[in-house]
């Protein structure tokens, strides 16, 4: 088995929000291994690879991961799980950019709370998808 497929073959346990379980680097490589599950463009999965690998987590390589799962996100015209699946690949960028600055990812939430909400988001997803 490769070791990118060790990783992000992990089962992904339920997240509890009460619970702070996670350090906050873990918090952000399950939400990019989670949105990885659930999302397929090639920049961001090329970005996550190299961050999960920790060949590139600069952040200027989480800024076009971001950008590029942005573009994915249309409440109007794709398909909901699609949009989801790249609001989830959008949040773990976002936090692996604000990971290594201690900062708030979007101004008002934490690193961990935006790597929570990739997590359960690519969660949701997942269970969708197998119904």
């Amino acid at each position: 088995m490769s070791e990118m497929s060790e990783i992000t073959n992990r089962p992904l346990a339920p997240v509890d929000w009460e619970a702070p379980v996670m350090s906050v680097e873990e918090a952000v490589v399950t939400a990019i291994v989670a949105a990885r599950r659930v999302y397929n463009e090639v920049t961001w999965v090329s970005w996550a690879d190299a961050w999960l690998l920790g060949r590139d987590r600069s952040s200027g390589a989480a800024q076009a991961a971001i950008a590029a799962a942005t573009e994915d996100v249309d409440y109007s015209e794709r398909d909901p799980l699609t949009t989801y699946a790249a609001l989830a690949a959008r949040n773990s960028a976002i936090a692996a950019a604000w990971y290594r600055t201690g900062g708030r990812a979007l101004g008002i939430c934490s690193v961990e709370e935006t790597a929570r909400h990739a997590i359960s988001v690519a969660r949701y997803v997942l269970e969708r998808r197998a119904e």
